[in-house]
């Protein structure tokens, strides 16, 4: 077991054995109780007593369970189901007793019993051991492990079970129509899944055994798949059965998989003369046993805040460029803010998300750009603020020229409020510009002057390779020119729509940027820096 499941047996070893003695003490009440009301549930059942005679037979010939045997006489209360084996056998017994004792008729089901009864080496023929105990054992034991390292006492369960539960399902429902017994008793009818039953007896082991409560929904979700190597060979026979009847229709590709479609419609044309041509009916004994594996995953934390990049050298996120000497990694605001967050919050990985991004040489100034950076099956989910702060003040010291506004978690409507202003939020730029002729005032007042300017820009020549070929028309606010450096260098500001080209808005990329600043002063024009001075964001989390 894992240090997490010895901690918690230990930690409730005295708890579980008060409630063992206690439940020692009023087992007989509990088992009266279920007995009266399963005594109820047989007299309530609106089928003849033929019907109930046959459903009962052909559970006796495959070597149902007593869950399993329950769940076909359309016992629907998961909770009943959880209950010990023994208990319910017993009470099985009652009912059935009282059923044919009522109908002054002897019940030719008697063999049913030997084999409900925990511990008697027979392996139920429809769960196939799924709902027994040594699997259910299994099942919380590998939940507990792969939880172990994440802290949270409430899980949401989710079991997978094998296409061949389904398989003996239908081979069920078949066998009892074939002894005249009612459809009443389908498995595929009104009766509980296989798959909730088992979640209902795992889940009664761990909260009774290691503490773990299970509700329907839960920020740590827990799966639990079962896999059995027979069952699946059961269900390849059928499959490649069908396949050879279907050859002369149609061409299908063979595989391993067997898919939901191929399964139902597999299951609609069996009849139990083909079950017994494919050795599936009288279903066999399973041996081994089903294979256990569990896996558990947190739903994502996502963390907001805004970034501001003072270095020219520093991109946005992770990307290599190639040399002969292979890839070379370079630094990004994504790997300064992203091993300090994996490890606050003992995550798998984080994923960055940027309202926008800015080139390499491009420096994020004012308040920063909005990020979010989403936290992949994080172990803690009990961070603090006052953390944070600090990850953040040490990030500020560890990074080349990242400095972080206040990070903070938020919900995950922060990432849909990003996503959102993608196309509504505007940007403002301030840029070195040169003009091959003389700086005049004529020309500062005509840039000035610039108020609302519809751009239309073809797709920038040096990312045709990763941007599709479009015309994206954008809107320019206003330009201001603050500062003239000398004849022919000045400061240009420029507020803009988001994903406005400004670098091709300055030089025009040869003439693919109309109007561009070249176009309106008549001259060519080129830029040496670029910043960005303010990204507008209009949600409460940024």
């Amino acid at each position: 077991l894992c240090a997490r499941g010895r901690y918690l047996v230990a930690e409730r070893a005295s708890l579980v054995s008060a409630r063992f003695s206690e439940r020692r003490a009023s087992i007989t009440m509990g088992d009266f109780t279920i007995q009266e009301r399963l005594c109820a549930h047989m007299v309530s059942l609106p089928v003849q007593p033929s019907d109930v005679r046959a459903c009962c037979e052909v559970l006796a010939s495959i070597g149902a369970c007593v869950r399993c045997a329950l769940r076909c006489l359309h016992v629907c209360d998961a909770g009943l189901l959880a209950e010990r084996p023994s208990v319910l056998s017993a009470g099985l017994r009652v009912a059935l007793a009282r059923y044919w004792q009522d109908r002054s008729e002897e019940s030719t089901a008697q063999c049913f019993f030997a084999t409900t009864d925990e511990g008697c080496g027979v392996t139920c023929g429809l769960c196939a051991g799924l709902l027994e105990r040594r699997l259910v054992s299994e099942a919380a034991v590998e939940a507990v492990r792969a939880s172990a390292t994440f802290r949270e006492d409430t899980i949401a369960l989710h079991m997978g079970i094998p296409h061949g539960i389904a398989l003996r399902a239908s081979l069920f429902d078949k066998a009892v129509a074939a002894r005249g017994g009612s459809t009443f008793f389908s498995l595929h009818g009104d009766v509980l899944e296989m798959r909730d039953v088992w979640r209902a007896v795992v889940a009664a082991r761990l909260r009774q055994e290691f503490g773990l409560l299970v509700k329907r929904e839960a920020d740590l979700s827990l799966t639990i798949d079962a896999v059995h190597e027979e069952l699946e060979m059961e269900v390849a026979a059928l499959s490649l059965k069908r396949q050879k009847v279907g050859r002369g229709e149609r061409k299908k590709r063979r595989t391993n998989a067997v898919s939901n479609a191929t399964m139902t419609g597999a299951l609609r044309d069996l009849t139990l003369d083909t079950a017994r041509e494919l050795a599936l009916w009288p279903v066999r004994p399973l041996d081994p046993v089903a294979k256990i594996r569990a896996e558990a995953s947190r739903a994502p934390i996502f963390v907001a805040g805004r970034y501001c990049k003072e270095n020219r050298s520093l991109s946005q996120t992770e990307w290599a460029i190639l040399s002969e000497e292979g890839e070379t990694p370079t630094s990004s605001v994504e790997e300064a803010i992203r091993e300090h967050l994996i490890a606050l919050f003992e995550a798998d990985r984080c994923v960055f998300h940027g309202g926008g991004r800015e080139d390499r040489d491009v420096r994020m100034l004012g308040t920063g750009r909005p990020f979010i950076m989403e936290v992949v099956n994080p172990r803690r989910s009990d961070v603090s603020q006052a953390e944070l702060e600090v990850v953040t003040h040490s990030i500020g010291e560890d990074s080349n020229g990242v400095v972080l506004q206040r990070m903070h978690v938020v919900p995950q409507q922060a990432f849909e409020d990003l996503q959102a202003a993608e196309g509504s939020k505007t940007k403002h730029y301030r840029c070195v510009v040169w003009s091959s002729a003389r700086i005049t005032e004529e020309a500062v007042a005509k840039l000035n002057a610039v108020k609302n300017l519809l751009v239309k820009q073809k797709t920038p020549v040096r990312v045709l390779g990763r941007r599709a070929p479009m015309t994206r028309p954008k809107l320019i606010y206003a330009m201001n020119v603050p500062e003239v450096l000398n004849e022919h260098y000045f400061i240009l500001d420029i507020h803009a729509e988001a994903g406005t080209y400004i670098k091709e808005f300055v030089h025009s990329d040869f003439g693919r940027t109309d109007p561009s600043v070249a176009s309106l002063l008549g001259r060519e024009a080129d830029i040496l820096q670029l910043d960005v001075t303010e990204v507008d964001c209009a949600s409460e989390f940024f």
